[in-house]
């Protein structure tokens, strides 16, 4: 789960067209028609490779062993990549210095915020 995180955090800064890109298509009707269909295959676990792939399967076994808060799954997806895309984009935009360290700080903080 961590590792995702900071990796994530990483290619973000590493190759930052994408992450505009996928920012930009994420918030357009094209995007959330996209993300409520592969929604609907993850948490009726039909899946097969949807987008956060790693993720998904990660938080949805640590939902089937009581590892995580007992909340939907919509939740700690959000919880977990949300922050992750705020400081991608804070640092990004030269708002925020991001190192190392604080990547796997912020990666912890994702972490607590879902664990059981």
């Amino acid at each position: 789960y961590k590792t995702i995180c900071v990796e994530f955090l990483r290619a973000g800064f590493n190759y930052p067209l994408p992450h505009r890109f996928l920012e930009q298509f994420r918030n357009s009707p094209q995007g959330l028609h996209f993300k409520k269909k592969r929604l609907a295959e993850v948490v009726e676990r039909k899946i097969e490779k949807p987008f956060f792939y790693p993720l998904n399967i990660i938080l949805l076994q640590a939902m089937d062993e009581g590892l995580v808060k007992n909340y939907p799954f919509q939740v700690l997806a959000s919880l977990t990549v949300g922050p992750l895309l705020f400081i991608l984009k804070d640092g990004s935009e030269g708002l925020l210095e991001v190192n190392e360290e604080l990547m796997r700080n912020v990666a912890n903080c994702c972490w607590d915020s879902v664990k059981r």
